[in-house]
């Protein structure tokens, strides 16, 4: 074989050695970089989560302490546990089933609320309803339902966008 031809080809093949360690190297750079993003899109949801719960649970305690029905009608929608089932099937399913319930509680609490308000007692509804049954059971279901997904919440992370420590 002749001399010129051989280095061309090794000169070559080191070449398509050089193009093809490049390409695999952009691929594990890529799926590093995903990965990342993915995990720093998670953090910032479930940051987000955290925060809508908050506003959710602040508005069902407004909710209890309102004194005219039309404070009460005012805060029968309670956004922030919509917005945080919506985040919770969207980027968290696996405590869905928590916040649904947590959502569903939230509306039998307005709900017991209104149907035990009497517009002649000038006490906050919390304490009107405290003698009805329907309001005392929602009241407990809430609570269940509040600490059942706080622990989901906390058991969910899974170190999202966190440094592992040596």
């Amino acid at each position: 074989m002749n001399k010129r031809l051989q280095i061309a080809l090794i000169s070559g093949g080191f070449a398509l050695a050089g193009v093809a360690l490049s390409q695999v190297l952009a691929f594990f750079q890529k799926n590093t970089s995903s990965n990342q993003s993915r995990n720093l899109l998670l953090r910032q949801k479930h940051d987000e989560l955290g925060q809508h719960f908050i506003a959710s649970v602040l508005r069902v305690t407004d909710l209890m302490h309102a004194e005219r029905l039309e404070d009460i009608h005012a805060l029968s929608r309670n956004v922030s546990a919509e917005k945080l089932h919506l985040l919770c099937e969207l980027y968290f399913p696996a405590i869905a089933s928590h916040s649904a319930r947590f959502l569903d509680a939230s509306t039998d609490v307005y709900l017991s609320l209104v149907d035990s308000y009497n517009p002649l007692d000038e006490r906050p509804s919390g304490i009107q309803a405290d003698d009805s049954a329907a309001y005392k059971e929602a009241r407990s279901e809430f609570i269940q339902a509040r600490d059942g997904l706080i622990k989901a919440i906390q058991a969910e992370p899974a170190g999202y966008g966190r440094t592992r420590s040596a």
